[in-house]
């Protein structure tokens, strides 16, 4: 599918989003669901919560116990106003208050794709130490309509003005070729017309 296809089906979405929700973005930029599954190599932690942090706004799950703990009533959901503030996720030991695991995942990544969306993955600070404390969690980010596809839209018509300046250059080049000593031309035509 050419750029031009994917900005007019690009533009149609919007067209389509305002029309449903407005021209202006109302509300969150997006919502965050974080389904938190599992933990391991907890070592010498009985009593553990995951605690999560995207901007000001805060949850956590109820503990659950040993040191690969399965934590129940597991559903984290934030409403996003900045997305670009990063999701901050911690482990917490219950019994202490110190933190076990520290991370965090950019919300950038999850709309590009690199952390897959609704899939199961590990987080962990360290993922070459199989021995490291890790969370299993899946993850959804639903970023408001409006702002997705005018961002999408922007992406596009920028990718086609590059293309376009690429080709003009392209362009200018071959003519280049076509005609290698035309600039040697102008220049004794306008050396022969001052004499």
């Amino acid at each position: 599918m050419t750029n031009n296809m994917r900005l007019k089906e690009a533009k149609m979405a919007l067209q389509d989003a305002k029309r449903r929700y407005g021209s202006v973005v109302q509300g969150p930029q997006g919502v965050l669901q974080v389904t938190v599954i599992r933990a391991e190599n907890l070592r010498g932690v009985s009593s553990s919560y995951v605690l999560m942090y995207q901007g000001v706004k805060t949850s956590k799950t109820k503990p659950a116990m040993g040191e690969s703990p399965v934590y129940s009533e597991n559903q984290i959901q934030f409403d996003v106003d900045d997305d670009q503030q990063e999701l901050l996720v911690s482990i917490v030991d219950t019994v202490s208050g110190r933190q076990i695991l520290e991370t965090n995942v950019s919300l950038d990544e999850i709309k590009s794709g690199q952390i897959p969306q609704n899939k199961e993955i590990w987080l962990s600070r360290s993922e070459s130490d199989p021995q490291a404390p890790k969370l299993r969690v899946k993850i959804f980010y639903q970023q408001n309509e409006v702002l997705r596809y005018s961002n999408e839209v922007q992406l596009l018509e920028q990718e086609i003005k590059n293309d376009v300046s690429v080709f003009q250059q392209v362009r200018i080049f071959i003519e280049q070729l076509r005609h290698p000593f035309g600039f040697l031309q102008r220049e004794i035509q306008n050396i022969e017309m001052g004499i």
